[in-house]
């Protein structure tokens, strides 16, 4: 697997709390922790301030950016949510 840069990380994590329960999001989370980076407040901050994430939530850019990398890294087998 590729590792995720921490920004990446940082996207994936709030994308995977505003998914369903089911396959993708079981996914996602699986990325997440194995992408986990050593020191996590750095990696959540940048993505904050990128307009990606919003007091720890997803922002629709933040959505936008978590399923293009979603279908770069190959997750063509799961339904992403729109």
């Amino acid at each position: 697997m590729k590792r995720l840069t921490p920004l990446q990380w940082a996207v994936l994590l709030a994308y995977s709390h505003a998914l369903p329960r089911g396959p993708e999001r079981t996914h996602v989370r699986q990325l997440v922790n194995e992408s986990r980076p050593e020191r996590c407040g750095p990696a959540l901050m940048l993505a904050a301030s990128h307009g990606l994430t919003q007091d720890g939530k997803i922002t629709a850019t933040g959505k936008q950016a978590a399923r293009t990398l979603l279908g770069r890294l190959a997750v063509s087998d799961l339904e992403v949510t729109p």
